[in-house]
């Protein structure tokens, strides 16, 4: 939320009039919670492909070490979206949604074209498809950035009828 809100700021500063600016991650729970805010530059400056393969050879590193789940699915994780619509640098609105998922075992089970990032790799709850797999109005209803996006659309009406 902070690196949202942050980001807002310096638009804010640059153009001196109402802004939106998101941050999103992938957070794994086998891996504490990781990649979560370093997402984009996780593994350095290797290919998105390279990304994911890594991503899924350390949780695959945490099962093998650790292979009590507790009856939780080991490989669950979730999409995280802050979005911040800021007015002014100390009026802004802030909102937060999650897609829960899970990620996929290995390399080669990643499939679908329709996504990018970590999307050929994560299967959204209730799913059998990867997330890459889904078309695009589907993945824009259940995605964390388009759940935050609605989120926002609700307020902002409210924001209007108190201004006028």
């Amino acid at each position: 939320m902070e690196n949202a809100r942050i980001k807002a700021a310096v638009l804010w500063e640059s153009v001196k009039a109402p802004v939106l600016a998101d941050d999103s991650g992938l957070c794994v729970d086998s891996l504490n919670g990781g990649p979560g805010l370093y997402s984009a530059r996780y593994g350095g400056g290797i290919s998105q492909e390279n990304k994911n393969r890594l991503l899924l050879e350390e949780v695959h590193s945490v099962l093998v070490r650790t292979p009590d789940s507790g009856g939780k699915n080991p490989r669950s994780c979730r999409f995280v979206c802050a979005m911040v619509l800021m007015l002014a640098p100390c009026r802004f609105f802030a909102v937060q949604e999650t897609l829960e998922g899970a990620l996929v075992e290995t390399l080669e089970d990643a499939r679908g074209g329709q996504g990018f990032g970590y999307d050929p790799v994560f299967i959204p709850q209730g799913y059998k498809n990867t997330l890459a797999e889904l078309d695009p109005e589907e993945k824009n209803r259940i995605s964390h950035r388009g759940r935050a996006a609605y989120a926002l659309d609700k307020i902002i009406p409210l924001l209007y009828d108190n201004l006028v």
